[in-house]
């Protein structure tokens, strides 16, 4: 099987730009894939995949990106995104979409003679450090767990919902019962003074 001219160019220039990576260690491998364009149609393509270090606030953040590199490179500028992890979060920016594509004047004013794949990774590092293209997802807290409540007894008898009539009342209904009683042994003590006083009145008429 013979190999085109444009293979063997993208093939030299992809040997060339892993030699000068190696030097600056960036964990970035060649290979193969099948690229999906936005129209639907597919290409098998060879593309950059691994991470950048990009410094941040005194830390360096590994970043997940893919480079895939057309069969025109380098006429035609390569296709960068960001690839974030299960535990990672695209911060969407002016350089980077909610696909995790990336977006850089570098990339946009692309020319042969003067832009390379070492350049973009270079660019890409100094673009990621004033803003991460992406951040830590953070786990979903878990519920708050529903304490007990403690049964407290009513502070005074009565003062439960149930014994709303009962606090209402002075008193227990019993107690009307000798209140009663009362009523009926004054009635009768001034029955038995009348009487008294009418016997005495006639044995008085009498005597």
């Amino acid at each position: 099987m013979m190999v085109s001219s444009v293979e063997h160019t993208v093939h030299t220039y992809i040997t060339l730009f892993s030699y000068h990576a190696s030097k600056f260690f960036f964990p970035l491998l060649f290979a193969a894939g099948k690229f999906t364009f936005n129209d639907g149609s597919q290409k098998d393509l060879i593309y950059l995949n691994g991470t950048i270090p990009v410094p941040f606030r005194g830390t360096n953040y590994n970043i997940p990106v893919s480079i895939w590199v057309l069969d025109t490179h380098p006429l035609h500028a390569p296709m960068c995104y960001v690839t974030p992890t299960q535990d990672m979060q695209i911060r969407v920016s002016r350089h980077v979409d909610h696909t995790g594509r990336v977006y850089l004047p570098y990339l946009h004013e692309w020319s042969e003679a003067n832009s390379d794949l070492l350049g973009l990774v270079q660019i890409c590092i100094i673009t990621f450090s004033e803003q991460p293209p992406v951040f830590a997802r953070t786990a979903p807290a878990p519920a708050p767990a529903q304490m007990p409540q403690p049964q407290h007894p009513p502070p005074y008898p009565g003062m439960g919902p149930a014994a709303a009539a009962t606090t209402a009342m002075p008193y227990p209904p019993a107690a009307a019962q000798p209140a009663q009683q009362r009523a009926g042994s004054a009635q009768l003590s001034q029955e038995h003074i009348r009487a008294s006083l009418v016997t005495a009145a006639e044995e008085k008429v009498g005597g």
